[in-house]
């Protein structure tokens, strides 16, 4: 699972042109997201809970446009009827396994007609040793953004009439680089988020369903990772730069086989 993750970059992209755009308009967006200081801020997350449901930059398609705004992890669907349902399924569905999206009833409708981009500097993924967890920050090798794949879905309360933006985060199965640190006991196999290249963005959020299925792969790019201090609890960092930083645990030091 993928359920802590860093947003870094500062600004919110307006209403981009989209039709017809290619490699150029990746690019454009590439450099407007990185570089931009004339657009509406968006917070900084050194560290974004999921199961706090924090409001998030997602880039998603709106009136056949490209569009960047604020989204809540975690997906509530339209069909929902109550704010205790929504509630009690939130939890459940900040990740999305990809082999099963276009199934589900949570994830049939959004993995069919609004697929979008989360784009992260990193998330966070545990490793579990002698019934311990450890927590280690994962990147690009070479620092550049990472495109997630993802599903939206609009939402609107009952009781006050308010619209809720959310989404979930895809899930593939995990690389042996990353099967070393995610080893949740658990869990039958270890995961990764769906990691697009930027070439594939386009076709994620309005290929056909046929090209989105054939895009839910392993992704073997080129990956770093280290551990960082507690992500929760007294000893953690909270959403600051210093949650990044390398923190050694002795308990891991002598741990065969891992990055070797």
């Amino acid at each position: 699972m993928c359920t802590s993750s860093v947003q870094l970059f500062k600004q919110r992209l307006k209403y981009a042109r989209f039709k017809g755009a290619s490699d150029e308009i990746i690019a454009e967006l590439e450099r407007k997201v990185k570089e931009s200081e004339e657009l509406e801020r968006i917070p900084k997350f050194y560290v974004a809970n999921a199961f706090q449901h924090p409001s998030m930059a997602v880039l998603s398609i709106e009136d056949n446009h490209l569009d960047l705004r604020k989204h809540h992890w975690g997906l509530i669907p339209s069909f929902v009827k109550s704010e205790v349902e929504a509630r009690e399924l939130w939890n459940k569905t900040v990740n999305a396994r990809g082999e099963s999206i276009f199934e589900k009833p949570a994830f049939s409708h959004a993995a069919n007609f609004s697929r979008c981009i989360v784009p992260l500097d990193g998330y966070f993924e545990y490793h579990h040793r002698h019934g311990k967890t450890f927590p280690y920050l994962i990147q690009q090798e070479d620092n550049s953004m990472m495109y997630v794949g993802g599903l939206t879905a609009k939402w609107t309360a009952p009781s006050s009439g308010k619209l809720v933006r959310t989404f979930t985060l895809v899930t593939t199965p995990a690389t042996d680089f990353l099967a070393e640190i995610h080893n949740n006991p658990k869990l039958e196999a270890a995961r990764m988020p769906l990691l697009l290249d930027p070439e594939n963005i386009e076709k994620w959020l309005n290929g056909s369903v046929e090209e989105a299925k054939a895009l839910i792969k392993t992704n073997e790019m080129a990956l770093k990772a280290h551990t960082v201090n507690k992500l929760i609890g007294k000893d953690s960092k909270g959403n600051a730069p210093e949650a990044l930083e390398l923190h050694d645990y002795p308990e891991l030091q002598s741990l065969p086989g891992l990055f070797d």
